[in-house]
């Protein structure tokens, strides 16, 4: 029988106790431990859209975006997609945002139509009159708290600054939106509702200017908005750079900036260098015509219009400045600035001996 007291002979002898390393002996290095244990990096995450490309963008597709969305880019030059510019809606809101924030956020825009600027019961007032109407309130308290409103047929409503100024609200009563108001609101204009029905107030609608281009837009847009045909705003605009563009090259380096001098009291000129003592103004049918469509039928915005710029011409000859107006209905602009320069400069200051074509 086997002797259970015998240790079997296979087993293994017990491990030695820890020494400390020796001279030739030594522990691997935290670094290495975390060489091998730690995970391989993995490449950085892209939060672009899957598909999206980006182009290198210049002052023109400022001025585009501008244009579509029935405003003005008043910046001459550009800096890159992170450099505030100067910006103006249709309403003529001015302020200053970043390139990328406009060409590609396309809820970020004039933010004072948006309701994310200050009010206060002066320009409630003000917009109530402009309607025909009155603002009953005696306090402003907030942009969305309620207040009595007056139209010009009498009706009283109670609404939101936000709504009324921001949001195209008006008369409950009188906005009763169908398709024969549509088009007679198009009509004077010279234009068309192409629509064949009618739902609501937010959604597009089929639209044709007197010059035959088409678009769409709501109801709300066209008509508590005053907005009208993109295409006809933003050929405007493109000769108003055109303009500017044929000063610059003549008198380079000076350059013709859009803004808002103090002498001119809050008025607007489309360029001015103020080194030379020099202005210009383009304007565009609604200087000239009452049924244009920047009037929208109304003959008080054009009278107001006409006194602008009798203003605008007066404030300037006060302030020594010279004002050069180039009207819409000249053809040949660049032959027309050159001629019109005669008048203060001499001809060599003017002919420059390259003047792009």
């Amino acid at each position: 029988m086997a002797d259970c007291t015998a240790l079997p002979t296979m087993m293994a002898p017990p491990p030695p106790p820890p020494t400390q390393p020796g001279p030739a002996q030594a522990w691997p290095s935290p670094i290495r431990i975390l060489q091998r244990v730690a995970p391989k990096a993995e490449p950085a995450p892209s939060f672009l859209p899957e598909g999206r490309t980006y182009k290198r963008r210049s002052l023109k597709d400022l001025h585009d975006r501008a244009a579509s969305l029935g405003g003005r880019c008043l910046a001459t030059t550009y800096e890159g997609m992170l450099a505030p510019v100067l910006w103006q809606c249709h309403k003529g809101h001015t302020w200053r945002a970043r390139p990328n924030n406009v060409l590609y956020n396309i809820s970020s825009w004039c933010p004072v139509c948006a309701g994310k600027a200050p009010l206060d019961l002066g320009q409630l007032q003000e917009h109530a009159a402009r309607r025909g109407g009155e603002c009953l309130a005696t306090e402003y308290v907030n942009s969305r708290s309620k207040v009595t409103w007056k139209c010009e047929q009498g009706h009283t409503w109670q609404a939101t600054p936000n709504m009324v100024l921001n949001g195209g609200r008006w008369c409950p009563q009188c906005r009763r939106i169908g398709l024969p108001r549509l088009r007679a609101h198009a009509a004077p204009l010279g234009g068309r509702c192409l629509a064949k029905s009618y739902r609501n107030s937010s959604e597009k609608l089929l639209w044709e200017c007197k010059e035959g281009h088409r678009w769409k837009a709501t109801a709300g847009s066209v008509l508590h908005h005053n907005t009208w045909c993109p295409q006809c705003a933003a050929s405007t605009w493109r000769t108003e750079a055109e303009i500017r563009g044929t000063l610059e090259t003549i008198f380079h380096p000076a350059m013709f900036p859009s803004c808002y001098p103090s002498f001119l009291e809050g008025l607007q000129l489309d360029g001015y260098c103020p080194e030379l003592f020099l202005a210009f103004e383009y304007q565009g049918e609604q200087h000239y015509d009452p049924a244009n469509y920047f009037h929208f039928g109304d003959s008080a915005s054009f009278h107001a219009q006409q006194g602008r710029d009798a203003r605008k011409v007066e404030l300037c000859k006060d302030a020594g400045v010279r004002l050069l107006i180039i009207p819409c209905f000249v053809n040949d602009k660049r032959t027309f600035v050159r001629t019109a320069l005669l008048q203060w400069f001499s001809w060599p200051q003017i002919a420059p001996p390259e003047l792009p074509g």
